[in-house]
């Protein structure tokens, strides 16, 4: 897996692609602006805003845009950006080392049996233990995180409107 960015110098809002090998699987669009995101993954859409709370501001809750709650992150420090992420009840930690890569890997546990890695070749911010990470650059990460959880269980985030039409017939 590898989020990779795609050329934003002109727009506010900054477009990142996730990608499975070769086939583009995610869309990501982040405006830091309005503090807000847009997943676009098979035709199934997800709009949701970020709250940074916390005493250190570590904390980024996600909410749809009816303002309800839809999940939380939490990064354990601003030197670095290990945490979780929790959503309908499932709770997954990662680990994002300090290197030029951005690497992600989510820890197996009861929900996710198998190791998970995905490279960010968005932005290389995470080279030296002695920089601290800005509350912007917090944000991007959790919202990619965001991502990369609904890709793992797209079925936790109710919100994500389903392509196409229903219709109820009485």
């Amino acid at each position: 897996m590898n989020w990779s960015t795609t050329n934003n110098q002109e727009h506010t809002i900054e477009r990142f692609e996730l990608f499975d090998g070769n086939i583009p699987e995610m869309v990501l669009r982040y405006n830091p602006v309005q503090r807000s995101g847009r997943l676009e993954r098979h035709n199934n859409h997800l709009l949701f805003f970020i709250e940074q709370t916390g005493i250190w501001g570590n904390k980024f809750l996600f909410e749809n845009e009816y303002g309800v709650e839809i999940g939380k992150i939490s990064f354990d420090n601003q030197q670095n950006l290990d945490g979780h992420i929790q959503i309908d009840k499932k709770k997954i930690y990662f680990k994002i080392p300090l290197n030029p890569k951005g690497d992600v890997f989510f820890v197996p546990n009861k929900f996710l049996k198998h190791n998970f890695h995905c490279t960010i070749e968005a932005e290389n911010f995470l080279t030296t233990p002695d920089k601290k990470v800005s509350a912007s650059q917090s944000e991007k990460y959790a919202c990619m995180i965001l991502g990369l959880f609904w890709y793992l269980f797209p079925e936790s985030i109710p919100e994500a409107n389903k392509s196409g039409v229903s219709l109820a017939l009485h």
